[in-house]
């Protein structure tokens, strides 16, 4: 048998199953292709992003050394130490020694250290010699020492010290990433350090020294490999190609700079990122394959914009078998699956058919009827596929045999013709009957020929419609044509919008209508769109909270909605007649038209400040896009009033360095989980800096969750606006820590806000309880009450820190050591706590035996038994009086004169700026007084510098009992002493008048003999006054214009009281004595 006598349908079938089983495997073998690549780029993306990641957090952390570096060659021991250097060991400015400013600068180093551990010396070198230290303070394994001066070095022979005498003021000197000798990192190898230098100027701009801060590099590299698959290795290496880090458990660092390891050799496609003649804006980063089947990701990281030549280069390498192995893991093809399905297509597929050629027989045997001569025979014309298809056309064939071959030519043209036409075709007489029509008025309407001929034009339309379609066949009957816009009506109901046409034409002697129609749905539709659009903008406009307008090249008005007339106080008519100059406060009306021609073609984002009508002054966002229309050029603006932000930023500066300064951890959260903000709190207590934690994600830090139970988490927190629960975090050197966090959600912000506070003490002082008694004996008091609170116990760390024994406290409730500090509300919300939740812990003062009040950190826990009733209560506290004591030299060292204890010029400036802002928004007068001692040196010459000392801490005494408790009293250094009086009058005269009162008062009382050590000494001050009120005057204006009044005091023979003001100087010595000072509370 012959493969040709086989069925048609077997044929087509196994023709059919074959392309379908070659098609299979094609199509298998492309999608598996597909896969590895998708995996292999999802891999690369992940590699590239982390590059950029960990390129981000190491440009930070080298910029903040830069800052750091800048900050303590800024700090006035640094320069006091300069000018002490060139006036035989006294500061002219301050009055302060040499050694006075060097122990300042050791302290100041040493806090410095302990903040940042990241770094391991600090050192002030003089340019002077070899480049002796002046002050070095070394930092090693979180002990910080600070160098005798036997034991200051010469560092004139380090190149950074070279590069350092190079430099200008302000900038900073990176040095390489070279070996330190005197540090050393596992196995006694020299650790890796860099350098940060800046160079101290003298008054002469002359090079004095140098400021110098030593970052260890394994802190600089600590994360690189954080948070990376365990596939994928990290590696960091120099511009040339030297190793200073990568995955070597044996070291640190892989190898030593200078050594024959290369990056370049082991990756050759990274050589191209070595090349030095690479500008710095070019191959920032590469994602390339290794040239064994895996991928590497490299990125430079420029750390030195002097010099481009110098930067990182980073490194993530997916190994070939690792990715390999990835995508085997994701990837298996069902074979099996896959050939079943095809069988079956094919069977279904032969079935098929089988059913649709069995129309064929018959259609066969009505073709040898009609090669017989069979005229008569039709077939049955069912369905409209194909073979329903061939069936009408043969029943047409055997109509077309009995006519001859002109009419059959002629109607086959007309008919394709008409069916050609787009859109609808119909032609009618007189009496609206259908004389032709074409295929797709049959598919529009649903109705078969049959129908179309029985059918009126008239049917297929409703309502007014076909009123108008009777006219409009009325008018081309009578004119000759005509049109309209009408919906068609199919068979099932479907209205379709339809333009219609008719023209008259003459057919076998009788007028008959040929019309064409066309779809107009999608015309209809836009024209709608477009018409909504426009209402949606103009309504977007008028009712937009922002201050829209539109302006031409000019900066007239065009157009503006009504929140911008409201912001700047006009109707809408006024505003149309204002060019932006008219209130615009910052620029001319020429810098403004430059402006607006500069906006053209792009949009822009700017703050300034708006005049409205009535003279105010609101400071102004502005968003702006310019545009060209028919070559004219058109400024569309948005204005956002910030007055307010502006007010509320500085309320939230005060908010955050209250957090800064909480003991509590604090984090704010996107809602993707990436921390934003954290305080120092909570970089100490997880052992990150605050610089690592920012940009990280909280499943990071999360020892317990992974990420779709954080998810979960999240999502409870967001239905309830707030959350209050305990978990466990993980440091960063691996240590887990229990936590308690309150967690609330602020849907407008989509912000977290999250407080945490480490309860790991307390927990493993609660499993201390339950596992074993021996553990009672810990560092920390622990004392144990019943349900009644009455003690029951207490160990020998509660004796050493209270002095109470076990025997005077047992069977005593625990307020015998109150220290009467708290009230009752605050051991209230105590116990309320305990019993709510079980436990509280916080800062508490209470008194020791002696009688002694002293501060304590305490954690209270509620013990329960099964039932969950409390049986006892233990109390774990240790004695913080250190702690609160350092914060306080910290404190005073910062803000307040070491001799004094007045405010020193640093808070005296905060405390003037604050003054300045409450006279801006409440409108009082203020004044400052500058106070200098009359022949002060001449005391320190004959009596010395210490009965100086005395005689200075008495002033101050004197000075402060003459002011209100309100007023700040400040040593700027040396005998100068200012005084700044808030919120003294409501008028300038008022005020003056009180100021000058003060200053008499205190020159009366400067004035008075004084007892030092027995000796009697005298001395006078010289006072200068000056007046302030709102912005009127700078604070450098003020203080300036105090210190010449002073100065005039002197001249006028020193112990008198100046104003600055002439006028006011004549108006207070007119009134002096007649009036009594009186200052406001």
């Amino acid at each position: 048998m012959k493969f040709s006598d086989i069925s048609l349908s077997a044929r087509i079938t196994f023709w059919a199953l074959l392309l379908v089983v070659a098609g299979g495997l094609l199509w298998m073998n492309k999608d598996l292709e597909n896969d590895r690549e998708a995996y292999l780029s999802e891999r690369s993306a992940d590699l590239k992003m982390d590059m950029h990641l960990e390129q981000a957090r190491l440009t930070q952390s080298i910029d903040s050394l830069r800052q750091d570096v800048l900050f303590l060659a800024a700090l006035p021991s640094v320069s006091g130490i300069v000018r002490a250097s060139s006036n035989n060991g006294i500061d002219p400015r301050d009055k302060s020694t040499y050694a006075e400013w060097e122990a300042r600068l050791q302290d100041i180093l040493a806090a410095f250290l302990r903040a940042h551990p990241e770094y391991c010396q600090a050192s002030y070198i003089g340019a002077a010699g070899e480049g002796r230290e002046l002050v070095s303070v070394e930092s090693r394994d979180g002990h910080v020492a600070v160098a005798p001066h036997d034991a200051l070095k010469a560092r004139g022979d380090r190149d950074y010290f070279k590069a350092g005498l190079m430099l200008t003021a302000g900038r900073v000197y990176l040095s390489e990433f070279a070996p330190d000798a005197e540090l050393e990192g596992k196995q006694g190898a020299p650790r890796l350090v860099l350098h940060a230098v800046t160079t101290v100027f003298d008054a002469n701009g002359r090079v004095f020294g140098m400021v110098v801060i030593d970052k260890d590099v394994r802190s600089l590299f600590a994360s690189v490999s954080e948070g990376l698959p365990p596939e994928v290795r990290s590696y960091v290496a120099d511009q040339f190609g030297h190793y200073l880090f990568r995955p070597d458990a044996g070291r640190e660092t892989a190898s030593e700079p200078g050594g024959k390891d290369s990056i370049a050799v082991d990756f050759p496609p990274l050589k191209p990122m070595l090349e030095p003649r690479i500008k710095h804006n070019e191959s920032p980063s590469r994602t390339v394959s290794d040239g064994n089947g895996g991928y590497l990701a490299a990125e430079r990281v420029y750390f030195d914009a002097s010099d481009p030549s110098r930067f990182l280069l980073l490194l993530c390498h997916l190994p070939a078998n690792a990715a390999t192995q990835g995508f085997r893991d994701i990837s298996q093809p069902d074979l099996v699956g896959t050939a079943l399905v095809m069988l079956l297509v094919g069977i279904v597929f032969m079935l098929v058919l089988r059913r649709t050629f069995a129309p064929l027989n018959r259609i066969t045997v009505a073709a040898r009827e009609i090669a017989a001569g069979n005229r008569s025979i039709r077939l049955k014309e069912a369905g409209r596929d194909e073979i329903g298809k061939l069936s009408r056309a043969l029943n047409t064939m055997l109509d077309k045999l009995s006519d001859s071959d002109q009419i059959r030519q002629e109607s086959v043209f007309r008919k394709e013709l008409i069916e050609a036409l787009p859109g609808v075709f119909y032609m009618i007489d007189a009496q609206g009957r259908f004389l032709l029509w074409n295929h797709n008025l049959e598919q529009v309407l649903q109705l078969g020929p049959e129908e179309m001929a029985a059918s009126h034009p008239l049917d297929f339309f409703s309502g007014p419609d076909k009123a108008n379609i009777e006219n409009t066949i009325r008018q081309v009957f009578a004119k000759g044509d005509g049109e309209v816009e009408a919906e068609l009506i199919a068979k099932d109901g479907t209205r379709m919008p339809y333009h219609l046409t008719g023209r008259r034409v003459e057919r076998e002697g009788l007028p008959v209508l040929v019309g064409l129609g066309l779809d107009i749905t999608q015309q209809r539709e836009n024209l709608r769109e477009a018409k909504a659009l426009l209402r949606r903008n103009q309504t977007l406009m008028r009712n937009s909270m922002e201050g829209i307008h539109v302006l031409d090249i000019d900066g007239n008005v065009l157009e503006a909605n009504d929140a911008f007339c409201d912001m700047l106080g006009y109707t809408r008519e006024e505003i149309l007649q204002l060019n932006v100059h008219d209130w615009d406060v910052h620029f001319s009306a020429e810098e403004l038209r430059a402006r607006i021609s500069s906006f053209i073609g792009k949009s822009a984002m700017f703050e300034t400040m708006h005049r409205r009508q009535d003279g105010t002054v609101i400071d102004v966002e502005i968003c702006v896009n310019g545009v060209l229309i028919d070559d004219k050029a058109y400024l569309f603006a948005s204005s956002r009033d910030i007055t307010e932000r502006k007010k509320l930023q500085a309320v939230q500066q005060r908010y955050k360095q209250v957090i800064d300064a909480a003991m509590d951890g604090y984090w704010m959260v996107n809602m993707e989980g990436i921390l934003e903000e954290v305080n120092e709190a909570y970089a100490n207590m997880s052992g990150y800096t605050m610089r690592e934690l920012v940009g990280m994600h909280v499943t990071r830090l999360e020892a317990n969750e992974n990420e779709a139970e954080f998810r979960e988490h999240v999502d409870k927190v967001m239905m309830q606006g707030y959350g209050r629960f305990e978990t466990q975090h993980r440091r960063k050197d691996g240590r887990v820590i229990d936590v308690e966090v309150a967690v609330t959600f602020l849907p407008d912000a989509g912000k977290f806000f999250v407080f945490s506070h480490n309860i790991t003490l307390r927990k493993q002082a609660e499993q201390a309880l339950r596992v074993a008694a021996a553990t009672f004996e810990m560092h920390e008091a622990i004392l144990i009450t019943d349900a009644q609170a009455s003690i029951v116990r207490v160990n020998s760390a509660f004796t050493d820190i209270t002095g109470y024994s076990s025997e005077d406290v047992i069977g005593r409730n625990p307020r015998i050591m109150s220290s009467g500090r708290h009230d009752k509300a605050f051991y209230a919300a105590l116990w309320k706590q305990i019993l709510d939740i079980g436990s509280w812990a916080g800062e508490i003062w209470d008194k020791r035996k002696n009688g002694e009040i002293y501060p304590k950190w305490m954690t209270i826990t509620a013990v329960k038994n099964q039932r969950g009733e409390t049986t006892q209560y233990v109390a774990i506290f240790s004695d913080i009086t250190e702690r609160k004591r350092a914060e306080e030299e910290i404190r005073n060292l910062a803000f307040y004169d070491a001799l004094t204890q007045l405010a020193n010029r640093r808070l005296f400036i905060e405390r003037f700026q604050t003054a300045l802002a409450a006279s801006v928004r409440y409108g009082g007068h203020g004044a400052i007084l500058f106070v200098d001692l009359d022949r002060f040196k001449h005391l320190n010459d004959t009596l010395g510098h210490d009965y100086g000392d005395l005689l200075l801490i008495e002033v101050a005494a004197r000075i402060k009992s003459c002011v209100r408790e309100v007023d700040t009293v400040a040593r700027f250094g040396g005998d100068e002493f200012v005084v700044l009086l808030e919120n003294i009058g409501g008028d300038g005269l008022e005020a003056s008048h009180k100021a000058g009162g003060v200053a008499e008062k205190i020159r009366e009382a400067l004035s008075q003999p004084y007892h030092l050590n027995g000796q009697e000494c005298l001395s006078s001050p010289s006072i200068g006054i000056s007046l302030y009120h709102g912005n009127e005057e700078s604070m450098e204006v003020l203080i300036s214009q105090a210190d010449a009044a002073m100065y005039q005091a002197k001249e006028a023979g020193r112990n008198n009281v100046r104003f600055y003001d002439a006028q006011m100087q004549q108006n207070w010595e007119s009134t002096r004595g007649s009036q009594p000072l009186m200052l406001p509370d």
